[in-house]
Parts: C-alpha cells; sequence; structure tokens
C-alpha cells in the first residue's frame, strides 16, 4: 500500500491543464480513452447507524501524465471524476457545474452547494485520508479509498469512507 501524503500542496483549482489527449494504447501512453467499470461503496455513519451505499457505473477514463479523468453517468447525473496523482487529490463535478464540484485532499475542508431533488443546501467536506491501494492506471485497475466528514452549519452529519475500484472494460477507439 502506499499512502498519499496529507502534506502535498498544490493550486486551489483543479482543471485538466496539463492533460494530454492524443493517440495512445494500454502501453502506459497517455492521452488513451478506455472503458472502464468503477465500483463505489460509500460506508456512511449518522449517530452511530452505519449504512453502505453502492453505485456502479460504466465509464471512460482518459489518462494523463499528472491525472486521471473518468466520465460517467450516474443515476441520470453526469460525472467527471479528475483524480490528481500530484497533489494527490479526487474531485467530481456533476453535470458540469463547476460551483457544485467536490474536492477531496487530505486536511482539506470545503464548502459546496449540493442540489438534491428536494433542494440545494451547504454541506462542508472535511477530507481526512485519501490512500492508493492499488494503482495501475495505465491498465485501467485501480482502487482509492477516502475518508472524510460532512458538516452543515459547523455541526458534523455524518462520517465517510469511500472506496473507489476501477477495472478495464476494453480500449475505446
Amino acid at each position: 500500500m502506499i499512502f498519499l501524503s496529507p502534506f502535498s500542496q498544490g493550486p486551489a483549482s483543479f482543471g485538466k491543464q496539463g492533460f494530454v489527449i492524443s493517440a495512445g494504447n494500454q502501453a502506459g501512453e497517455t492521452g488513451y480513452g478506455m472503458k472502464v467499470r468503477i465500483l463505489m461503496e460509500t460506508r456512511q455513519t449518522v449517530d452511530g447507524e452505519t449504512e453502505l451505499i453502492r453505485h456502479e457505473a460504466r465509464a471512460v477514463m482518459r489518462l494523463g501524465e499528472e491525472d486521471a479523468v473518468l466520465t460517467y453517468l450516474l443515476d441520470g447525473i453526469h460525472h467527471e471524476m479528475l483524480i490528481n496523482f500530484r497533489t494527490p487529490s479526487v474531485s467530481v463535478t456533476r453535470n458540469w457545474q463547476e460551483g457544485q464540484s467536490l474536492f477531496y485532499e487530505s486536511g482539506r475542508k470545503h464548502t459546496v452547494r449540493y442540489e438534491t431533488p428536494a433542494g440545494s443546501m451547504d454541506l462542508s467536506f472535511e477530507t481526512k485520508s485519501i490512500l492508493l491501494e492499488r494503482g495501475n492506471f495505465a491498465g485501467g485497475d485501480a482502487r482509492l479509498s477516502l475518508s472524510y466528514r460532512i458538516s452543515q452549519y459547523g455541526e458534523a452529519i455524518c462520517d465517510c469512507e469511500l472506496s473507489i475500484a476501477i477495472s478495464p472494460l476494453d480500449i475505446v477507439e
């Protein structure tokens, strides 16, 4: 296991800077598109009660020199997940709304206006750790774990552990 340092420093913005889009293959070249399966399991603890939430989606992953971008639909909503190897950090943008991006970096807390079917609310996300358990992004095979706390108006709502498993389907032509 490789622990990704909580003392990383990186830019506050997280666009596709430095992302290379070109032809490539599975031999570790950057910029190629690969179809992958994403399995996300969240263990959420609220008031001592733990619930397991499981989501699965097919995605297209594009690998850059310093990051991987996964694009997928989940519950009919477009998502883009950026995994930055340099920082290390993970951001998730729903429906192309940069202002609603969830951003995870060890030791960092941020507040976002979170949209739900019932309306929007301000939620704060405090990332405790990011762990890369298995990392072969060039082969489309990786596993990440995140630990974070969600708060609203300064009060903790829940503690979460998110596991993201990425496995290959085939190459995008």
